[in-house]
């Protein structure tokens, strides 16, 4: 299935977004393993492969979980985006893994964008997402995508991304602050 890149995302070819499947699991444990992914996820430590076979056999059967593996030119995975449904709120946290080759290329924002679009038509939740501090390449992503920072503290922020049937788009018979509008009135 072919989406639309989200308005945020990055220019260039569109990515492919497809639902990830068994034949996916040995890319992404290489991916997850990579020195800089560690480094920048929630769990820093090293999977093995038994480990990563048992997690991604129960993700892949799980209902509140959806991976989609991104495909540029229909051939090359550069990405994975995971969605984790959060029970309760009515959201679901999303969190990426770009295919280590492909990093310095611009793709993790299309993918992301990608992604929720794709998510978007099946589920329709709102996102959140946690994200280092120091992780400036995914704080950059994900703002591109329309995340906005909601907390979070020097460990890990916190961010979050509300769909909107309309977006407002201040013009001159719009003012862009409060202050603005309430001038008009």
């Amino acid at each position: 299935m072919n989406v639309q890149l989200s308005p945020g995302a990055a220019q260039g070819a569109p990515i492919q977004i497809l639902r990830a499947t068994a034949e996916d699991s040995p890319h992404l444990w290489v991916w997850r393993n990579d020195e800089l992914t560690r480094k920048m996820s929630v769990n820093s430590e090293r999977v093995d492969r038994e480990a990563h076979e048992a997690w991604y056999q129960g993700l892949l059967a799980s209902l509140d979980r959806h991976l989609y593996i991104g495909l540029l030119d229909g051939v090359e995975r550069v990405g994975v985006c995971r969605f984790d449904m959060e029970s309760g709120n009515g959201r679901a946290e999303v969190s990426i893994n770009l295919n280590p080759a492909c990093r310095g290329r611009r793709l993790s924002a299309a993918l992301l964008g990608a992604a929720m679009t794709r998510f978007r038509q099946e589920q329709g939740v709102n996102l959140s997402a946690r994200i280092k501090p120091s992780n400036i390449a995914s704080i950059r992503c994900f703002t591109a995508n329309g995340f906005v920072l909601v907390g979070g503290d020097a460990d890990m922020a916190h961010y979050r991304y509300d769909y909107q049937p309309y977006t407002y788009r201040p013009s001159a018979s719009r003012p862009q602050t409060w202050a603005g509008w309430h001038a008009k009135c």
